[in-house]
């Protein structure tokens, strides 16, 4: 988009951190319940599954916060571009 618009981007930070989440928001996006239209969320419950098993480096509630915060901002990207 910023090349679109003739402007400079910085590209965003991505750090161990930062490969982490989105590794572990793919891990789980691969559980994600089917659906007939949409992209139903990533239930908080999985999340909190996949957590243990993995045993991911984060606390319950963080994970929750962070992956379910990840889910909503890909849904709603998707939807308002129209799949």
């Amino acid at each position: 988009m910023a090349a679109q618009l003739y402007l400079e981007a910085e590209p965003p930070e991505y750090d161990e951190r930062t490969e982490f989440w989105l590794s572990a928001f793919g891990t789980a996006s691969r559980a994600r319940p089917l659906a007939m239209g949409g992209i139903p969320p990533i239930s908080p419950v999985t999340i909190l599954d996949l957590r243990e098993r993995l045993r991911w480096p984060a606390e319950p509630d963080e994970a929750v916060a962070v992956l379910c915060a990840m889910d909503d901002a890909f849904r709603e990207m998707h939807a308002s571009s129209g799949g």
